[in-house]
Order: C-alpha cells, then structure tokens, then sequence
C-alpha cells in the first residue's frame, strides 16, 4: 500500500479531516492534501510525529524510514 493511501486509510478511520491533521501538526491542510494526491511524499519528522499522535506507523507513511527504526519483535519467554 503507498503511503497516500495509507494515510488515507487512517484518517478515514479516526475520522480526522486535512485540516485537523494539519493543525495537529502545525503545517497547511493543503500541505496534507498533496500528501495525499501523491504529488508530495510525507517527510519523516511528519511520519514520526503522526506515529506520536495516533499511533500509525511511520514507515508506512515514510518508506524511507525502512531500516531505520527499530521493529518490534515478540518477547521471548525465558526457560526454567
């Protein structure tokens, strides 16, 4: 899934408009509308910010942070 439409997806599901996530994020309501028509890519500081906010990952909105965050992996239980 690309990140315009990942984005997309997210907004539709919390129900948040352009311009509340621009608020949130103190830049334009056309600044996300280009996010989300494609013509600009989201930059990372957004991407983290967003994941700060509403939880959404941020390698989806940023692939560029692939590689460069931690991954969550599943804690392993400790034998006897």
């Amino acid at each position: 899934m690309e990140a315009k439409d990942y984005l997309r997806q997210k907004l539709d599901e919390q129900d948040l408009t352009q311009q509340e996530l621009g608020d949130a994020l103190g830049i334009a309501q056309s600044t996300v509308a280009q996010w989300l028509s494609g013509r600009r890519p989201i930059p990372a500081t957004h991407a983290l910010r967003m994941q700060q906010l509403y939880g959404w990952d941020a390698v989806s909105l940023c692939p560029k942070l692939r590689g460069l965050l931690p991954t969550k992996e599943p804690k392993r239980r400790r034998s006897k």
